[in-house]
């Protein structure tokens, strides 16, 4: 799958299995913020850190009624793919005009085609009655997507059904006019380790996945899957193995923590989730911060995690393909030059010559007792 729509002149991304694995992160400003303009400068900082911390892709989850002028200042001069969450747009929308129906979603969709988004999130797999089986799935917490209850309170108050799974074909050939790939965003995925397993509403919401994607498959139209969250390193396989089994084996993309309770600490839980996901088949994954479940991230927790997750992709994507060509580059330079080896190989090499400079880093642990001194006799091992 190769995203990339055709309203921006964008680095396009491969995306799948037999690819580098994709790294997404999110940026938004938050609902209560009072004043938009100086929140969209700090979420430029979080971009402009992202990208130089190697992301791949933006995605704005802004929650405000001014979600078309955030992405309209976020993308300016932006040169790597953009997608967001046409529900979070809609949701306002729909509180504004106290009114919802089909053409109110696609004209959405369309308009942010129109703005130069690359890739829409669609909670597509929620029904009008899904909350009937809240109290029955055994769950500790039925479902943790914001985008999901949204969409459920629209079709509650409205008694209508989901208009993104109703009127998908519809919605595919809008999508496909503009080269825009979708991703569809999972109601059910657990909210709790306790949780991880294919259990009815994971599975139900699969099949109503696999349905959606079996149609833009045959529209030829790009999709992916969006999956896991909170799950132990044991039942990760497993989940990915069913969403690709179900999903015709589209790319998966995880958003994971691999415990419940490293709340402070969350890139460092996902990151071992993120490396454990990527090596069973994963084809992307989405930056977590340290501050996922307290708060919005900061400048610099943005940047730690995107650094993190960019450190587990790679650890995931070498154990799955055996590639350690970069690796095997390193190792020879250290063999040669010492510890600190051939930086440019490195993953932020830029990253890694500013901290040597700024905190003058030297290499004087070991000095006359250096083992990769000591293993050469006479300049030969």
């Amino acid at each position: 799958m190769v995203i990339g729509g055709k309203k921006r002149k964008v680095r396009k991304l491969n995306i799948g299995y037999d690819y580098p694995p994709i790294l997404f992160t999110h940026v938004g400003v938050g609902e209560e913020e009072k004043d938009i303009d100086s929140a969209i400068r700090i979420e430029k900082e979080k971009i402009k850190l992202a990208i130089k911390a190697s992301t791949d892709a933006i995605v704005d989850v802004s929650l405000s009624s001014n979600i078309k002028y955030i992405q309209e200042e976020l993308i300016k001069e932006l040169e790597i793919p953009f997608g967001g969450v046409s529900i979070y747009e809609t949701y306002y929308l729909v509180q504004k005009v106290k009114n919802a129906n089909k053409e109110l979603f696609l004209n959405v969709i369309k308009d942010e085609c129109e703005r130069g988004l690359d890739f829409i999130t669609l909670h597509a797999t929620v029904f009008r009655h899904d909350r009937e089986l809240f109290n029955t799935s055994g769950r500790i917490i039925p479902t943790t997507s914001r985008g999901g209850m949204m969409m459920l309170e629209i079709l509650e108050e409205y008694d209508m059904e989901n208009p993104y799974y109703t009127y998908f074909d519809e919605i595919l050939d809008i999508v496909k006019e503009y080269n825009v790939g979708l991703s569809l965003g999972p109601m059910y995925r657990p909210a709790s380790v306790v949780d991880a397993k294919i259990d009815s509403l994971h599975m139900m919401e699969l099949e109503r996945m696999g349905h959606l994607t079996k149609k833009a498959l045959e529209k030829n139209v790009c999709i992916m899957i969006e999956g896991i969250g909170h799950a132990s390193l044991d039942r990760i396989p497993y989940l990915i193995s069913k969403a690709r089994e179900l999903t015709f084996d589209v790319p998966y993309r995880v958003m994971s923590v691999s415990n419940d309770i490293s709340i402070g600490f969350d890139h460092i839980s996902a990151s071992i989730a993120h490396a454990n996901a990527i090596y069973y088949g994963a084809s992307s994954i989405t930056a977590v911060s340290r501050s996922e479940h307290i708060g919005i991230p900061s400048i610099e927790d943005t940047y730690e995690g995107v650094i993190a997750a960019r450190i587990a992709a790679y650890s995931g994507y070498i154990a799955r393909s055996n590639d350690l060509s970069r690796d095997r580059i390193m190792s020879e330079s250290r063999k040669n030059e010492g510890c600190i080896g051939d930086l440019n190989i490195c993953l932020f090499p830029n990253i890694v010559k500013e901290n040597i400079d700024i905190k003058n880093y030297n290499c004087t642990m070991c000095g006359a007792l250096c083992p990769l001194k000591k293993v050469k006799k006479n300049g030969k091992i």
